[in-house]
């Protein structure tokens, strides 16, 4: 019988990156023990001799790395992997600390207008938080609207955007760090890398929080991937597109630490502080 990570793997193998990438944060979220991811890893390394696309595999192997360091940090594999994921952590790891939070969701153009919506709700809501902030580090969208609570709040907060390399122009000048991933366009590379400075910089992922609000494919992952780290998740309802599927999937719906919170900014603020 196929396992996840198998189903993972095929995905990848069939040239399926985002699909493989949401079925082994799944196999990761269930796996009851190290060896099992370890396993999985091998397996991708194996890869190296198919011509197929790299990136892609790279990806898959981040992932189940962080997952192997996160879930079992105390066994031997876990302390491998963390070590192989220092290598791969940006100079900004130094720079993130505790109490971290992650506002993710929509930064596309088409859900510009939408994401102005709550722009209320944004700076209410996160105006008394201190501590680093992670987002999309752009001007548009959710990360836009961080830009906007750095400058309401910039002797409390310390945000730190992450994108590729190649969007540099899109930059959000109000963030105070930006960690710019190889990446040639928006992908999973982007949340794998904060997640890396996060094991790297030594905080503990059941403390980290992220904050969820639309989003498009890449938004998908970080909210799956958050939840099989361990971190606390909370989903605005009804901000639409992958925010409102992530509430209906079967299969992470009943976690228990995902949270369905309304766009009110004091149930946003017992969330942060719980």
């Amino acid at each position: 019988m196929a396992t996840l990570f198998d189903v993972g793997r095929s995905f990848l193998v069939s040239g399926k990156p985002f699909e493989s990438l949401r079925i082994y944060a799944k196999a990761i979220h269930a796996a009851s023990d190290a060896k099992t991811i370890t396993m999985a890893i091998n397996s991708i390394d194996t890869l190296v001799a198919l011509q197929m696309e790299s990136s892609s595999k790279e990806w898959a192997r981040r992932l189940l790395l962080i997952g192997l360091a996160t879930k079992f940090p105390l066994t031997s594999d876990g302390q491998i992997a963390l070590k192989q994921l220092s290598k791969l952590a940006s100079t900004l790891h130094n720079h993130i600390k505790s109490p971290l939070l992650i506002i993710a969701g929509g930064c596309s153009s088409k859900v510009e207008n939408q994401m102005k919506d709550y722009h209320e709700f944004i700076l209410k809501a996160f105006s008394g938080f201190r501590g680093t902030v992670i987002s999309g580090g752009t001007i548009s969208g959710i990360s836009g609207l961080v830009g906007e609570l750095q400058s309401a709040c910039p002797n409390t907060m310390r945000t730190i955007g992450y994108f590729p390399k190649t969007k540099k122009f899109l930059v959000d000048k109000r963030y105070l760090e930006c960690c710019f991933t190889e990446s040639e366009t928006f992908s999973p590379l982007e949340p794998l890398q904060y997640w890396i400075d996060i094991l790297t910089a030594g905080v503990d992922p059941s403390k980290v929080k992220l904050i969820g609000i639309n989003g498009g494919k890449v938004s998908a992952l970080e909210y799956r991937m958050a939840l099989a780290f361990g971190a606390q998740v909370a989903i605005v309802e009804f901000s639409g597109m992958e925010a409102d599927t992530m509430l209906l999937d079967k299969d992470w719906n009943k976690s228990a630490n995902l949270f369905s919170i309304p766009p009110n900014s004091a149930q946003t603020r017992t969330f942060l502080t719980q």
